[in-house]
C-alpha cells in the first residue's frame, strides 16, 4: 500500500470494481460517487480474488452505497470553507408501488495547497432504482457519471507542476439477487463503464535538449463483466461461496 500503483488491491463499489487496468490504480477522485450516498466501507485483509478478482490479493475494500429508502424525500446541502472548498449536493428519493430509486447531484471545488496551483473542480451525478417484485427477488439499476478538472494535479504520475487533467467516467450497472433462504442466496450482476483522462504539461526543464518527452499522458479504458456468485450454508459449521466473472478490459 505503499505505492500509488495499488497493483494487489482491490476496490469495489457495490461489487463493481474501479481498478485501473491501465496504470495499475484506484483514482479515488474520479469516482462517480457522493460521500453522502456511501452506507458503510469493508476492508477484507489477505487474499481474496476467488470473491473479488484478480487484484485481491493483498486487501479488498468494499464501499456500499445506501439503500433508497435510508434517505427518503428531498436533501439539498452545502459546504463553503477555506482553501477555496465550495461542495453544494442536491438528492431526491422516492417511490412508487415496487419501485424506489434517487438520484444525486454533487459539486466539489477545493485548492488545498498554498505554495502550487492544485485548483480542482468535479460534478457527479449518480442513480439508483430497486424492484422488489416479490419477497424473493430484488432487482438494482444503477448509473451515473463524472467530470473533473484538476490543476497542478494528475490522475496518477506528476511531470510537471503545469500539468492539468480533464477526467471523464460513467458507468452502468444492473443486479439481481434472490434469496432462497436466511443462509442461501445467489445473484447475477452485469456492469460497464468507461473511463477518459486527458493530461497535458509542460516538460521539466532538467530533461535535456533533445529528449523525447511526451506532450501528454493522455490514456482510456473501459470495463465490461458478467457474474455470478452463489452463497449456501450446506452445513451449520460450513459455509460456501462461489463464483464465475467474465470480464473484457479494453
Amino acid at each position: 500500500l505503499s505505492s500509488i500503483f495499488s497493483r494487489h488491491v482491490q476496490v469495489l463499489v457495490d461489487g463493481r470494481s474501479v481498478y485501473n487496468p491501465g496504470y495499475g490504480s484506484v483514482q479515488w477522485r474520479g469516482i462517480p460517487l457522493a460521500i453522502d450516498d456511501i452506507d458503510r466501507i469493508e476492508v477484507v485483509r489477505g487474499p481474496n480474488a476467488a470473491n473479488d478478482g484478480a487484484n485481491a490479493v493483498v486487501a479488498s475494500i468494499h464501499i456500499f452505497t445506501r439503500p433508497v429508502a435510508a434517505t427518503p424525500g428531498w436533501t439539498v446541502a452545502g459546504t463553503l470553507g477555506s482553501t477555496d472548498i465550495r461542495d453544494g449536493l442536491l438528492r431526491h428519493a422516492g417511490s412508487a408501488g415496487d419501485w424506489q430509486w434517487r438520484a444525486t447531484l454533487n459539486s466539489r471545488r477545493d485548492d488545498w495547497l498554498d505554495n502550487r496551483d492544485d485548483r480542482a473542480h468535479d460534478h457527479l451525478i449518480d442513480t439508483r432504482a430497486e424492484w422488489r417484485p416479490n419477497a424473493r427477488d430484488e432487482i438494482t439499476f444503477q448509473a451515473g457519471g463524472a467530470l473533473g478538472e484538476w490543476d497542478g494535479s494528475t490522475v496518477d504520475f506528476s511531470f510537471s507542476p503545469a500539468q492539468t487533467t480533464d477526467f471523464s467516467s460513467a458507468y452502468v450497472q444492473a443486479r439481481w439477487q434472490r434469496t432462497l433462504s436466511a443462509d442461501n442466496e445467489w445473484s447475477l450482476r452485469f456492469d460497464h463503464s468507461y473511463t477518459r483522462a486527458d493530461e497535458t504539461f509542460t516538460p521539466l526543464d532538467f530533461f535535456p535538449i533533445g529528449t523525447l518527452t511526451p506532450d501528454n499522458l493522455n490514456y482510456w479504458y473501459s470495463r465490461t463483466a458478467l457474474e455470478f456468485s452463489m452463497q449456501a450454508r450446506p452445513l451449520d459449521s460450513l459455509r460456501t461461496v462461489w463464483t464465475a466473472e467474465a470480464r473484457r478490459d479494453r
